[in-house]
């Protein structure tokens, strides 16, 4: 079983459409058979980026995308990926 850690920019891939957006699609699907490890800590930055990411000049996200990524967040990751602290 191949296993990859990802960081939050990473994840943030997994939600945004950018460079990279569809390799950490490939990496995070479930049938891929991959273990992917986190930090713990991911959760809340990656909801850091998404608040920064409407407060930004470009506004690359709306405020109400944003509280639809972040509610969505914790429900997509649980069962998902092996947590180290």
């Amino acid at each position: 079983m191949p296993t990859s850690y990802l960081d939050t920019s990473a994840l943030v891939k997994r939600h945004i459409v950018e460079p990279g957006h569809a390799w950490v699609h490939a990496v995070c699907d479930p049938t891929a058979g991959n273990l992917v490890v986190v930090s713990e800590v991911t959760l809340v930055e990656i909801a850091a980026a998404f608040a920064r990411m409407v407060r930004v000049t470009t506004r690359r996200i709306s405020p109400a995308r944003r509280d639809r990524l972040i509610a969505d967040l914790e429900s997509w990751a649980v069962g998902r990926f092996c947590w180290a602290a």
